[in-house]
């Protein structure tokens, strides 16, 4: 299933994922591990963690970062998700047979495509989640996001968070608050064999700055050759 975490400040947000991601094979059967890449540069101000079955959550980026390129840059970004998740989604449950795999995006904008919230708040950054689970339909939230494969693994990890010591290292800078991430998802790491210990991690900040900390981040047009 694999795992992502991300916790977001005012003038950043940090994103890590396992490597782990789960391929079902086109002609059905079992699903099946793979090592892949999960943080992805989508097109400008677009960046995005994903977790669940690996194909149509790169198609769905893919599809979303064509219509972003074509549309006038202001263009809101919340009515392109449903039609593209449900489109992407309907298309591989054919091809699986099956309609219960899971797929789970994280979605992180920034400069125009911000929430007009966050705008108002002050924040660098919008946390969209897409996800099958609320049939693709962008839900809006805000400060930390964790996804640990199960309903267990999630609530242990905002739980480590919400610790005072986590907590005042999560604000204390960007540096400090992705070793606070680090150290939870090694936490997860070590409890459940769905969990990659291998890691990525990046610092988002304003508009398209970002530094990559751990692993890597792939720019999108990369996926051709990855899903080739």
């Amino acid at each position: 299933m694999s795992t992502f975490i991300l916790h977001q400040e005012l003038s950043f947000i940090a994103l890590i994922t396992d490597s782990l991601a789960t391929k079902s094979h086109p002609s059905g059967g079992a699903k099946y591990p793979m090592i892949a890449p999960k943080l992805v540069h989508v097109a400008p101000y677009v960046y995005a963690a994903h977790a669940g079955t690996w194909q149509p959550a790169l198609e769905m980026l893919s599809e979303l970062r064509t219509q972003l390129l074509a549309t006038d840059p202001a263009r809101a970004i919340t009515p392109l998700l449903a039609p593209i998740g449900t489109a992407v989604y309907a298309k591989y449950a054919e091809i699986f047979g099956s309609s219960t795999f899971d797929v789970r995006i994280a979605l992180v904008l920034t400069g125009e495509y911000r929430h007009p919230e966050d705008i108002a708040e002050g924040r660098s950054s919008t946390i969209l989640l897409w996800e099958a689970a609320r049939r693709f339909e962008p839900f809006h939230t805000k400060n930390s996001v964790c996804f640990g494969g199960s309903k267990p693994l999630s609530e242990l990890a905002a739980t480590i968070l919400a610790q005072p010591f986590v907590a005042e290292m999560l604000k204390q800078s960007p540096l400090s608050c992705v070793q606070a991430l680090v150290a939870t998802h090694a936490m997860l790491a070590k409890l459940s064999t769905n969990v990659s210990p291998d890691l990525n991690a990046v610092i988002i900040g304003v508009d398209n700055d970002h530094a990559v900390i751990h692993g890597s981040m792939i720019e999108l047009p990369q996926v051709a050759l990855l899903m080739g």
